[in-house]
């Protein structure tokens, strides 16, 4: 995955993504050729100041594998993600591909993590830590 194909998109419906562009249309197409497809959410607890947490959009499209096409027409705005953001974003993809690869993708949905799941990976990462 390269960190300059990473862009993140507000769509018509509301949503921010984050997405790795595999390739953009051209003049007679509609259609961006993406993959790993994440929303960003924010959580605002009393116990922290307000995070962002991205998960996956669509469920069990985790994999660098998997292909997702986004019609350009459904984007409202474009914008090339901070650093943080793509770290955020890098770390979420490890964690939901991990996830996938070990359970079987027909009993247990991507969307079952917990964002408190995601947060505590995320913490992990960031600190060197390996989890227990």
């Amino acid at each position: 995955m390269s960190e300059k194909n990473i862009k993140q998109f507000m769509l018509t419906s509301g949503d921010q993504i984050l997405t790795e562009v595999i390739t953009w249309p051209d003049d007679d197409g509609s259609d961006i050729v993406t993959r790993n497809i994440m929303q960003i959410h924010y959580i605002i607890d009393s116990m922290s100041a307000p995070r962002a947490v991205v998960k996956p959009w669509m469920t069990q499209q985790c994999h660098p594998d998997n292909i997702t096409t986004l019609q350009i027409d459904h984007i409202v705005g474009s914008a090339i993600p901070t650093d943080s953001v793509i770290l955020s974003y890098m770390t979420a993809c490890e964690f939901y591909s991990e996830e996938g690869s070990e359970i079987e993708s027909d009993t247990v949905e991507e969307e079952d993590a917990s964002y408190e799941d995601v947060l505590e990976y995320y913490d992990m990462k960031m600190s060197g830590s390996k989890p227990h």
